[in-house]
């Protein structure tokens, strides 16, 4: 909602600039679209935010957001938010960690990308890799610089060449179940506090990837209720329930 407050006083944001036009939710029409000229719709976005700060985000201030049409984007969008024309991706730092990509099956990789990719097949080759040191008890679920260094996992020059190509699609370009995104996102807006801009940082799509380099963490995971296929089997680690986790997951 400080984007409200900087679109109202046309104050410049490190990083951004001067905010003259806000979109949020769907990306898709007028509803959640704010501009310079609206200055009632404007300060609509102010009262939210000073509600938000004297009563934090309960529910009647969601509901107030979702009538201003400020909403989460539906997965098939990777932009979160509309700064001037520019779409983002918005990442949170300091509070956990970011999700890159959400629990990909083996077969998602291949719908995507192509079994016979160097992409693909770099990927596979780290990945069984991993398999193997977890169950020889060699390494715990995240691998994060310190393992990826010490094991030699997700870590090679040829990988971190092949696996830009991944980076960037479920960053910016798309997913497994949507395919190519209607909206993908240009830059990434990384921050601390969503109100303090003094925290905002711009990453353009070109340097993203460098940026996240030595923050990955890499594991394999089980989410909700995965539609596994025989191809996914190479990846599968067992569990005392007889549920596999054969889920890559990539955050920063």
């Amino acid at each position: 909602m400080r984007l409200g407050v900087a679109l109202f006083t046309q104050e410049r944001v490190p990083a951004l600039g001067v905010i003259k036009q806000v979109e949020l939710g769907d990306l898709k029409g007028s509803n959640g679209a704010y501009r310079y000229d609206q200055k009632d719709a404007a300060l609509d976005f102010i009262e939210v935010h000073e509600r938000a700060g004297i009563y934090g985000l309960d529910d009647v201030v969601i509901r107030r957001l979702k009538k201003l049409g400020v909403t989460k984007s539906p997965s098939a969008i990777k932009a979160d938010v509309g700064i001037n024309k520019v779409h983002l991706s918005l990442k949170m730092s300091g509070a956990g960690k970011s999700s890159l990509i959400n629990h990909q099956t083996r077969s998602g990789f291949i719908k995507i990308f192509g079994a016979e990719t160097d992409a693909f097949q770099i990927l596979d080759a780290e990945v069984l890799k991993y398999v193997k040191c977890r169950r020889d008890g060699f390494i715990t679920e995240d691998v994060g610089l310190d393992k990826r260094e010490a094991m030699g996992l997700f870590i090679s020059d040829s990988f971190r060449h092949a696996f830009r190509r991944i980076f960037d699609y479920f960053v910016f370009e798309g997913t497994v179940g949507w395919g190519a995104s209607k909206f993908p996102a240009e830059s990434v807006l990384s921050f601390g506090n969503p109100l303090d801009p003094r925290t905002w940082s711009l990453y353009q799509k070109s340097e993203f990837y460098e940026h996240c380099w030595p923050n990955l963490v890499f594991s394999l995971r089980r989410h909700g209720r995965p539609k596994f296929r025989v191809a996914d089997e190479v990846w599968f680690l067992s569990t005392d329930d007889n549920n596999p986790k054969g889920q890559l997951s990539l955050r920063i």
